[in-house]
């Protein structure tokens, strides 16, 4: 006898939307979570610098300290920190210091003039693209009998399709513990970026 029985379709309209349910759920964690891989990524750098311990792993050289300052600085320069995050690597950077610069630069006026910098930064579309220590500059003397150094920190910046960099020289000495902090810093040379140093 022959079975004129239709078979049972698999997809009926209850299973449709349990289908398109389950997609929703897997799209909604995708993207979440994309979210957050992105979020990382933009938080690592400053992650790495909030929990660099300058008490036990102070830099050794005048270069190594400018060049932690430069990574600050494009860190701190970088869309969408927070007050917290800015107020937290300001105080890293502050651990670069000597005790003059500290006492001229009150932790309250530094943050009050990196927060009028950062708005016209900003405002200008800039960005910090990267930064170098130059090697060549360095010079190293003594002031009122304490070792000391100077040493040109290179910061190449972006506005629109334009390229500029800034050189600043820094002037540091060694404290009572050996380590190198930064007294001051002072604008060397500006200028714009040939074809051929972007290209190199």
């Amino acid at each position: 006898m022959t079975n004129n029985k239709k078979p049972k379709s698999l997809i009926n309209g209850k299973n449709i939307v349990l289908i398109i349910l389950l997609f929703a759920v897997i799209a909604g964690f995708y993207i979440s979570t994309s979210k957050d891989t992105k979020s990382n990524k933009k938080q690592d750098e400053y992650t790495i610098l909030r929990e660099k311990d300058l008490t036990d792993s102070y830099p050794e050289t005048p270069r190594e300290v400018v060049k932690l300052y430069g990574r600050i600085a494009k860190c701190l320069y970088k869309e969408g920190m927070t007050d917290k995050q800015l107020e937290t690597l300001v105080c890293q950077l502050r651990l670069l210091f000597d005790e003059q610069l500290l006492r001229e630069n009150p932790l309250e006026t530094q943050l009050e003039t990196l927060d009028y910098d950062l708005k016209q930064f900003h405002e200008d579309e800039k960005a910090i693209i990267n930064y170098r220590v130059e090697d060549n500059t360095l010079v190293k003397g003594k002031i009122d009998g304490k070792e000391a150094a100077t040493i040109d920190l290179s910061l190449s910046l972006k506005k629109g399709k334009e390229y500029t960099r800034t050189n600043e020289q820094f002037l540091l000495r060694k404290n009572y513990l050996g380590h190198w902090k930064i007294v001051g810093w002072q604008l060397v040379n500006p200028k714009a970026e040939s074809e051929d140093e972007k290209s190199a």
